[in-house]
């Protein structure tokens, strides 16, 4: 099974794990599963704490990266083709944010189940998203 984190996701399991859901611990706690997270998380992050809009606690942005492999999360880039069929996953009512659309793009045509709370991402399933949380 390959998983893709959304952003919170990723945060979570690094500093909350509690408010990962049970559906979710298990997922990323199976042996058989091999977890990413995305580029998109890593530009998100730093683009709110570069804001102000989100702070670290007890890492630096710098850090996050390797706190992540050595958490056994695997890398997940954002190549060129990946990037330019970004225009063919649809726009849905109220859901305009890039990082979250291009994570769901990368789960979609990279044969990822995406681990994510966020409700609005249930209007691609219909596009093909694999949806858990």
């Amino acid at each position: 099974m390959r998983l893709l984190v959304d952003t919170h996701v990723l945060l979570w399991i690094l500093q909350e794990p509690s408010k990962l859901s049970r559906a979710a611990v298990r997922s990323v706690s199976d042996p058989n599963a091999e977890v990413y997270v995305s580029a998109v998380s890593f530009w998100e992050i730093a683009l709110k704490v570069q804001l102000g809009k989100m702070a670290l606690e007890g890492i630096t942005m710098a850090d996050l990266p390797q706190t992540a492999l050595d958490s056994g999360l695997k890398m997940l880039d954002l190549d060129v083709s990946t990037a330019s069929g970004f225009a063919s996953l649809p726009l849905k009512q109220g859901h305009r944010d890039p990082f979250d659309r291009m994570i769901i793009h990368q789960a979609i045509t990279g044969g990822f189940m995406l681990l994510s709370k966020d409700a609005l991402f249930g209007q691609y399933l219909i596009d093909g998203l694999d949806l858990r949380w």
